[in-house]
């Protein structure tokens, strides 16, 4: 019983770590993305600018795996951004 318990606590450790990181990693996303990020996730997703911060934040939908849907959407955009850049440099 104890080692199940101590295995189970463990194992919850190890998933807020990877939620730490993913977080971490959408807050470094969000200095490279575009200005309009927010807005374009908020329309994307259907909710308010304030829900897609919370969820950036990871103060609100963890459990729904909102932070996920935030992470994908902010990738996709940086990596147009930056694609867009690379165009106008080398014209």
């Amino acid at each position: 019983m104890i080692y199940n318990y101590f295995t189970k606590i463990s194992q919850k450790v190890y998933k807020m770590d990877e939620k730490q990181e993913l977080l971490t990693r959408i807050a470094e996303l969000i200095k490279k993305a575009p200005a309009d990020w927010v807005e374009t996730a908020a329309r994307e997703m259907k909710k308010s600018e304030q829900s897609i911060y919370a969820y950036a934040r990871g103060d609100r939908g963890v459990r729904q795996g909102k932070h996920k849907e935030v992470y994908k959407i902010l990738t996709r955009l940086v990596e147009q951004s930056e694609k867009e850049i690379k165009e106008l440099l080398t014209n």
